[in-house]
């Protein structure tokens, strides 16, 4: 029984936590080149379900919205008001932020030299694995609408511009 724990400990373990890590790396959006990126782009038409005559469009790249067109009617005059993101301005998306997060400290524990004294350390080292690896795909399967919303930062501003309809 001591032999198998001790196997345990110092190949089976540090292999299965390579494994991870060789998986975890293999996440489409943890790439930060622009190429790899540019193969997740997708682009897609917006329009409202409630009544409201909502159009546009949005560009996502990896973890951010990358091009950004909105025509919102204007209840009281009957105009309405495009809003645009700026050029090489982005909106990073908090639901993939998060997950990233997540994703990113699981790969620095296991870049770490991992070495197990204990049934327990072992233990433990995995259950934090285990919960930041299940909280990042809890994080992207929610559906919470307030949760869906970009990060708003100082420096991006949208323009603007009427139109009469």
């Amino acid at each position: 029984m001591e032999a198998e724990l001790q196997w345990l400990l110092e190949q089976s373990i540090p292999e299965t936590i390579l494994a991870v890590g060789k998986q975890l790396s293999g996440i489409s959006f943890l790439k930060s080149s622009k190429s790899a990126l540019s193969d997740l782009s997708s682009q897609t038409s917006l329009t409202s379900n409630e009544g409201m005559e909502i159009r546009g469009t949005a560009a996502v790249s990896g973890i951010s919205v990358t091009q950004l067109s909105l025509t919102l009617p204007h209840s009281q005059s009957g105009q309405t008001t495009t809003t645009h993101l700026r050029k090489g301005e982005s909106l990073v998306l908090q639901q993939a932020q998060e997950s990233l997060n997540f994703i990113k400290s699981v790969l620095r524990r296991l870049q770490s030299n991992v070495c197990f004294d204990s049934r327990e350390t072992a233990l433990v080292f995995m259950e934090r694995i285990l919960g930041d690896i299940q909280q990042a795909k809890a994080i992207l399967a929610a559906d919470d609408q307030q949760n869906l919303m970009p990060l708003q930062t100082g420096t991006t501003e949208a323009s603007c511009s009427q139109k009469s309809s």
